[in-house]
């Protein structure tokens, strides 16, 4: 596992922890009354980052895994990114003209994504009561609680923009990828609607690297005419058509692979 996603998860931890106990532990800091006993906007921004850290380790676990395409791990972050969005009513990617019109002292605004307050105040008392009150209990004179809405919103919308600005990048291995260079479908339910002009100008530009580690020009050949053969029997059997639609990122290359039995050898 990653350094950083370890730490990552290890502070998950930590924060679920405290939140299972947090009535216990909320009493004992009453009885004892330690100097360094936590604000209520503690509790509120401890509790506000840990629904959002419970969605991320849930997607950063699965696109741990081996079998995991590019494709889908793509897909797993930019649907975190829609959750975030969800959570807190979060616009975006605006224009400048429209964040203009949402500016002001109740919007959060990171990048080309915003929020308002009232929004991010709807998201944390929906995390609990105990939170709610806790929330009830910072101060509103001098913007007190405003501050801790908008730490909370500028925390989430700065997530999004992270995630949404996460692009596929190649080492010195595999080339630089170009701004135009983008990866081609390789599961079954994405080939089966590429069209067979767009595949083979797909082989056409990577010829070179098919041809320089095994592949013969029969052999491409093969690949081309089963793509063809793929794409017929997909128009042609509605139960094979049914399957392959129902597929989507989640799906793993053998289970899309295992929908085809044992044809098209050559293409997969």
């Amino acid at each position: 596992m990653p350094e950083g996603l370890s730490r990552w998860l290890s502070m998950i931890k930590v924060m679920t922890w405290l939140k299972k106990h947090r009535i216990a532990v909320q009493a004992h800091l009453d009885a004892r009354l330690p100097p360094c006993r936590p604000s209520a906007a503690w509790w509120v921004l401890m509790m506000a980052v840990h629904s959002f850290a419970k969605e991320a380790s849930l997607v950063f676990t699965r696109i741990q895994g081996m079998m995991n395409l590019v494709f889908q791990q793509v897909a797993e972050l930019y649907n975190l990114s829609q959750t975030f969005c969800w959570l807190l009513g979060v616009k975006g990617p605006l224009l400048h003209s429209e964040l203009q019109a949402m500016t002001g002292g109740c919007v959060v605004e990171v990048g080309s994504f915003a929020a308002r307050i009232a929004d991010v105040e709807q998201f944390v008392r929906g995390v609990g009561s105990l939170v709610s009150s806790k929330l009830d209990e910072i101060p509103t004179e001098n913007g007190t609680r405003l501050h801790a809405l908008q730490l909370i919103g500028s925390a989430s919308l700065s997530a999004v923009v992270q995630l949404t600005s996460i692009t596929v990048e190649r080492n010195a291995a595999n080339e630089q990828a170009s701004t135009s260079d983008q990866l081609p479908p390789v599961m079954p339910h994405e080939l089966v609607k590429y069209s067979r002009s767009q595949f083979c100008s797909t082989v056409r530009k990577h010829i070179l690297r098919m041809q320089a580690p095994k592949f013969a020009p029969q052999q491409i050949e093969e690949i081309e005419e089963e793509h063809r053969e793929l794409i017929r029997c997909y128009h042609a059997e509605d139960s094979l058509r049914l399957e392959m639609d129902a597929c989507d990122h989640r799906n793993s290359f053998r289970e899309g692979r295992g929908l085809l039995g044992f044809r098209f050898p050559a293409l997969f």
